[in-house]
């Protein structure tokens, strides 16, 4: 196991400090077949991901609390079945190196993000959320946008709105010009927003005073 530093390296044999900031697992594997060629014949080099760190998001717009999240890989036993049965290399993984829990973990999604936000305003527009992502290094760099339509999960279950979050993605709600009171009635339905609400009475009431509803 080579641990990631702040800066994104690795430190490995013979090589010594090695980036591996905003590459895939594919694209490391392919660098360090050909730095090894130097220090060994016809180099087989794996490379996998043995524990995630958590991931860092943004969100803003039409959520009741918006700011810095922190979203964390959790463990799924049926998805861990499924990838050691794809290849010996994956199964001599998990027997030899009980850290190795890449299949074992589920990957933060975009439903998984708006449920730590406590809710969403009434006008909020899920038919056109905003994520802004950074770009891979090998694919020119820079910040990639796309529009996702959360309605479609919530009206007909489309789980391909459901998008895997990637560290630094910056979550956007826009505001719809109208209330759309059919959009309202369907998020109540779901676990997206909080069981309990918090308001404030006053006036002439017998117990003026902040109320769980």
């Amino acid at each position: 196991d080579y641990n990631v530093s702040i800066n994104g390296e690795i430190y490995l044999p013979e090589i010594g400090l090695f980036s591996v900031k905003g590459l895939t697992t594919m694209e490391i594997k392919t660098l360090l077949q050909e730095k090894y060629k130097d220090y060994l014949i016809n180099p087989i080099i794996e490379v996998w991901v043995s524990g995630y760190r958590p991931l860092n998001i943004y969100i803003s717009g039409e959520v009741n609390r918006p700011g810095l999240y922190q979203l964390k890989y959790g463990p799924n036993n049926e998805e861990r079945e499924f990838y050691k049965t794809q290849t010996n290399f994956n199964s001599l993984i998990d027997n030899q190196n009980s850290k190795s829990n890449l299949s074992s973990q589920t990957k933060p999604r975009l439903f998984d993000a708006l449920q730590q936000v406590d809710g969403l305003t009434n006008k909020a527009d899920l038919s056109n959320i905003q994520v802004t992502r950074k770009n891979s290094i090998p694919l020119g760099g820079g910040t990639v946008k796309a529009n996702i339509n959360l309605l479609k999960l919530l009206k007909n279950g489309d789980q391909s709105q459901n998008i895997t979050l990637f560290d630094g993605d910056f979550i956007f709600i826009p505001a719809s010009q109208n209330v759309m009171l059919d959009q309202i009635v369907d998020i109540n339905r779901t676990n997206l927003n909080p069981r309990l609400i918090q308001v404030f009475v006053t006036g002439n009431v017998p117990r003026p005073g902040s109320t769980t509803l």
